[in-house]
């Protein structure tokens, strides 16, 4: 396999800053791919060999981001080592694959898309009811471009990152911006309102999941506003992409038609589920900002102990000012009596 990684050993050697993936539109371009942005530190490889599309990527955004840490995630951004591999020559398997936590796929610029957030009623992933990313349940600190950062350092997206066009219309042509797990492709939004037909008109696809009706038997009860995954159900036809939010279809990379998915504006997002056969590195937690509470990810909770000695009070008080998970951690540097970022930067010191 090759090594990606011994091209930060000769980045130096570049004298340029590579263009926006996002505007390629040969996708066997992707098959011996390196992208290097030399101003954002961004580095991606991807190529195929033996069948299989190897991704390698430190997953640092080439674009603007928001503040991170900020009161809904204190955690920074850092490189990461992403090694993932998907089929080349991707087919349908005969049963879909939930995601579930994780990542879904890659974006063109080594940053990843994933679907769900480890968040969960009552803090219990068997309670049944996990919530939305982008439900109003919960405050997991996402910037403009619908990501955020995990305890890792991990920036990823949840949503539509339209920056990722840098500057080009949506409803100009499909838009090719990444790889799912099982090696199909991934467009933003707008494709051809004719699937078969790339003369037809470019509109914006909708997803075919519908808001429930009526209240929650169980669990957090009330009526189903969408604050949960639950309170979505799949419809078959009631928009234009399947369960998966893909399609078969023709694009400006695939002339003779592939299946792709498709991130929408609205639920799910990001898919909720491969079509295909997902390849290797892509499973594994994710999907939260808030490691301090999240059930899934124990091990990056930062030691409150550590993190009141920091502040120069007692856990207790410490315990006391972030009150009942989830924390608001503004509320919480206003009982304290202290700036925001100084107790970000605590936490942050408790947990490593």
């Amino acid at each position: 396999m090759k090594i990606f990684w011994a091209l930060f050993c000769v980045a130096i050697f570049f004298t340029h800053v590579s263009a926006s993936p996002v505007s390629a539109h040969d996708v066997e371009e992707y098959d011996d791919y390196t992208y290097i942005n030399e101003t954002t530190g961004t580095m991606v490889h991807i190529y195929v060999e033996d069948g299989i599309r190897y991704f390698e990527a430190n997953a640092i955004p080439d674009h603007e981001t928001g503040n991170f840490p900020n009161a809904g995630n204190p955690n920074h951004i850092s490189a990461q080592n992403l090694r993932l591999s998907a089929p080349a020559e991707p087919e349908i398997a005969s049963t879909p694959t939930t995601v579930g936590l994780g990542k879904f796929g890659l974006a063109i610029n080594g940053v990843p898309f994933e679907r769900a957030a480890a968040e969960w009623y009552n803090d219990d992933p068997q309670s049944g009811w996990q919530y939305d990313a982008f439900g109003g349940g919960i405050q997991l600190g996402f910037d403009f471009n619908n990501a955020h950062v995990q305890p890792t350092g991990l920036y990823h997206y949840h949503g539509v990152p339209d920056v990722l066009l840098d500057g080009e219309s949506l409803s100009a042509h499909p838009h090719l911006v990444g790889f799912a797990a099982d090696g199909f492709p991934i467009y933003l939004r707008y494709s051809y309102e004719n699937p078969s037909d790339p003369t037809s008109e470019v509109v914006e696809l909708q997803s075919s999941y519908q808001l429930k009706t009526g209240m929650r038997r169980g669990g957090p009860g009330g009526e189903y506003d969408g604050t949960f995954n639950e309170d979505w159900e799949y419809i078959a036809a009631s928009g234009d992409l399947d369960q998966c939010n893909g399609r078969y279809g023709v694009t400006p990379e695939y002339p003779d038609g592939t299946y792709y998915y498709v991130l929408t504006e609205n639920f799910p997002r990001v898919p909720m589920c491969w079509s295909g056969t997902p390849g290797q590195g892509w499973s594994g937690p994710g999907g939260t900002g808030r490691s301090q509470t999240s059930t899934n990810t124990n091990d990056n909770r930062p030691d409150l102990a550590i993190a009141a000695r920091e502040l120069g009070i007692t856990q207790q008080q410490l315990q006391q000012a972030l009150g009942d998970p989830p924390p608001d951690f503004s509320a919480a540097a206003q009982r304290l009596g202290i700036p925001l970022q100084q107790l970000i930067d605590a936490l942050q010191v408790a947990r490593q």
